[in-house]
């Protein structure tokens, strides 16, 4: 089912009007992002800001295209869905004032043996098809986490529909990348299939599969973990709900390993009908969000990772970014958070302290850490705002502080 979605979320790291883009002379101002992936077709239309770039509205699609792989081939009634669909996004995107396209393809169309055939059927509707392999799908997501979040040094896992990226991360740049088949609609399909309660036997032979395949990849994670992708996202909503968390979105959320945990022992105990009713939980995940689950789980588990930090922000946002902003710009890590978290209205130092204190104001111990962590401010500095703001409601304080309440 396509959706669009009015203008909500800024992705940026500058310093609010004050980064300029001096070298953007021939640059586009907005650039709409087709993802071809596994699990959902996705529109993401963008527009570069001062402060880098907003996100002007978002469709999708849930095609599920590594299921409509056919002994390692599209049909052709599914490529020309995957043509109609792209077609009617570039029309969506038109509404946005978007003209420029960037069609991209990760895994499932990377292992379909009729992927040319798939390009040259979008080319003579007018559109380039960029295949991108999984470093290069890896990069992308990489250069979204960072230009958002401050960083610096950690690992980068995301999860689609087809396969999972591990991008170990230094400076801010991407160091090593490892891409493994497992992807949360793959599993599902490999290992929880049909829509009863899995059996133990079956959730099992998930962990060990995921096992067997980061085991020789230890040593590209280390530091802060951060995840990408439709389905931690989906986890860290239902976290959520769950808590009664206070603040809209999931970006920069910190998902804890007991909350893995529990999800994965929850997700997988239950039929798909009980799935689709967990709250916060879209319908058309509910047939893999068990596999996503035992996959964060135990990636946590074997790496010893106390959370995940969720980013809104990845392929899409890093596509995004480099074509609309010049490579040598470098954002200001310390704002990217707080600016990407809480919008455009986190240009001013008082409001970015406003922005602070909305964790604190809504009274739950674990939002001052998420806060401080994903705005990269000290502790002192934290509390020199808390004070002033505590007893203000999180959502007035920052209207007010904006100039909007």
């Amino acid at each position: 089912m396509l959706h669009e979605d009015s203008e909500r979320a800024v992705y940026a790291g500058g310093g609010g009007a004050r980064t300029r883009c001096d070298s953007c002379a021939g640059m586009s101002e907005s650039v709409g992002i087709v993802d071809l992936g596994s699990g959902s077709v996705t529109l993401g239309v963008y527009r570069r800001v001062d402060d880098g770039l907003v996100r002007v509205g978002e469709s999708s699609e849930p095609l599920r295209l590594q299921r409509a792989l056919s002994a390692g081939r599209f049909s052709a009634a599914t490529m020309a869905t995957i043509v109609s669909t792209v077609e009617r996004f570039r029309s969506v995107a038109a509404t946005m004032g978007c003209q420029a396209l960037d069609v991209v393809a990760t895994s499932a169309v990377r292992e379909a043996g009729n992927r040319t055939e798939l390009a040259a059927a979008l080319a003579r509707k007018g559109f380039a098809l960029t295949i991108l392999d999984g470093e290069q799908e890896a990069s992308a997501a990489v250069l979204g986490v960072v230009s958002t979040l401050p960083v610096v040094d950690g690992t980068v896992v995301d999860q689609g529909g087809g396969s999972l990226q591990i991008a170990r991360v230094t400076g801010r740049k991407m160091r090593k990348a490892v891409t493994l088949p497992l992807g949360a609609v793959r599993l599902a399909d490999q290992h929880l299939p049909g829509d009863g309660v899995p059996s133990h036997r079956a959730v099992t032979g998930l962990r060990r599969a995921v096992e067997s395949a980061i085991a020789p990849h230890r040593e590209a994670s280390g530091g802060t973990v951060v995840g990408v992708g439709g389905s931690v996202r989906a986890l860290a909503k239902i976290d959520r709900k769950v808590r009664g968390w206070p603040l809209a979105g999931s970006h920069g959320y910190a998902l804890s390993r007991d909350a893995l945990f529990a999800l994965a022992e929850w997700t997988t105990r239950v039929d798909r009908a009980a799935r689709e009713a967990i709250p916060g939980l879209s319908s058309h995940r509910a047939e893999a969000i068990g596999a996503a689950a035992v996959t964060w789980a135990t990636l946590v588990e074997r790496w010893g990772t106390e959370d995940v930090l969720v980013s809104s922000s990845g392929l899409r946002e890093g596509r995004a970014f480099r074509a609309l902003w010049p490579a040598t710009v470098a954002f200001d890590v310390r704002r990217a958070g707080l600016v990407a978290r809480f919008g455009r209205v986190v240009e001013r130092d008082d409001v970015l302290a406003s922005a602070l204190a909305t964790a604190a104001a809504a009274g739950v111990d674990a939002a001052g850490a998420s806060a401080l962590r994903v705005s990269g401010f000290t502790q002192v500095e934290w509390m020199r705002v808390v004070d002033a703001l505590r007893r203000s409601p999180w959502e007035s304080a920052l209207r007010e502080a904006a100039g909007l309440g």
